[in-house]
């Protein structure tokens, strides 16, 4: 398992180095997380974490299971060879700036109302707002749309089957 990992962290980082030599300094990506499977959260949040420290631009969201990743508490756990959590991964990229957001289903949803209620959101985290919600929020999903169809922007998305 460990050798695939790295393997596909490998590929994934040849794609992204790819992807930006057409954009240069103005490229960046826009990663959308919606898993617990703490495999794809960690490949996700190292690939997303290396893209920044190349100066690129990143964005998160997380929506679906990834949700647990905006919670107070950690709830995941290690997967070698990365030495942090996913959980510590993500808290990394929003101490050194990277916005990252959770999606506006999750709040008025089980499980996640119950996890969000339960243990609450950590600090920096943004949370987009529905229209139906507060139509006077500055974060809504025309906002995560304008930042997602930027020049330049790369999507990447990791789901799955928990």
């Amino acid at each position: 398992m460990k050798k695939v990992l790295g393997i596909l962290t490998l590929a994934m980082l040849f794609t992204l180095t790819t992807a930006f030599q057409t954009y240069g300094e103005d490229g960046g990506i826009f990663t959308i997380l919606s898993t617990g499977d703490n495999y794809t959260q960690t490949n996700a949040l190292v690939l997303s974490m290396k893209t920044f420290n190349l100066g690129y631009e990143v964005n998160v969201l997380l929506c679906g299971d990834a949700v647990n990743l905006a919670l107070r508490k950690d709830t995941t756990r290690l997967v070698a060879p990365a030495p942090k959590t996913p959980w510590q991964i993500l808290g990394g990229l929003i101490a050194q700036g990277v916005p990252v957001y959770v999606c506006p289903l999750v709040f008025n949803n089980p499980p996640y109302e119950n996890q969000i209620n339960n243990y609450g959101l950590r600090d920096n985290v943004i949370r987009v707002w529905a229209k139906c919600e507060d139509p006077n929020a500055d974060v809504t999903p025309t906002t995560m749309a304008e930042i997602i169809n930027k020049e330049g922007i790369k999507l990447f998305t990791y789901g799955g089957i928990n």
